[in-house]
């Protein structure tokens, strides 16, 4: 199986942002990109940072809130 190019942005819509990793190594800064399993899914972000990530991502891994 092919692993997936991810990279880790950071996003801002309004006052909020958030840091995330998205699984499209395309996307650029300036970008507005929609997150498929977010809360609200149609909620367009702005793309303000782009990094690569550098080790494997499982993509099994859930993050648990505070």
């Amino acid at each position: 199986m092919k692993a997936k190019l991810v990279v880790q942005v950071k996003l801002q819509d309004g006052e909020t942002q958030r840091v995330c990793l998205i699984d499209n190594a395309k996307v650029r800064r300036g970008s507005k990109i929609t997150l498929k399993n977010s809360e609200d899914p149609k909620r367009r972000w702005l793309v303000l940072e782009v990094h690569p990530v550098t080790s494997p991502v499982n993509p099994d891994w859930h993050v648990g809130g505070l």
